[in-house]
């Protein structure tokens, strides 16, 4: 049987709260290192349209320049996500009242399927019990 429908794998453990603030902390530190890269681009458009002169050329450096503060704005606004799920995630560590409820609160569903299935099989004992019952009248 193991052969054809497999073994079940074990679960690894979940993530605790550190690994997460790590990995966000990372993630956060390589989109600061793309603003930083696009600020440098950015001063260098700058120099780039001081020098040109109004026309076609100094058109075009704008319009690159403004693709880049477009870039710019959307890794701030990811950059601002990410310390926010942060400082949520140390709220929650930093508080462990709170996380026990949470905990528990995701941890209901299991424990309801735990005590439904146990008891469908003692229900399903008293129905054939019943039908038996019936078949002797």
């Amino acid at each position: 049987m193991k052969r054809v429908f497999g073994v079940k794998k074990d679960k690894e453990p979940p993530p605790s709260v550190q690994d997460a603030t790590d990995r966000i902390n990372k993630r956060g530190e390589t989109v600061d290192e793309k603003i930083k890269k696009l600020d440098a681009e950015l001063s260098r458009y700058k120099e780039q349209i001081k020098k040109t002169r109004p026309g076609p050329a100094q058109e075009a450096v704008k319009a690159r320049a403004m693709r880049v503060l477009k870039q710019k704005r959307m890794y701030e606004g990811q950059r601002d996500m990410l310390y926010n799920r942060l400082s949520i995630l140390i709220k929650l560590h930093l508080l462990p009242k709170e996380s026990k409820m949470l905990n528990r609160l995701f941890d209901t569903p299991d424990a309801y399927t735990g005590a439904y299935y146990p008891h469908q099989g003692i229900f399903l004992i008293v129905i054939g019990l019943y039908d038996s019952h019936i078949h002797d009248l």
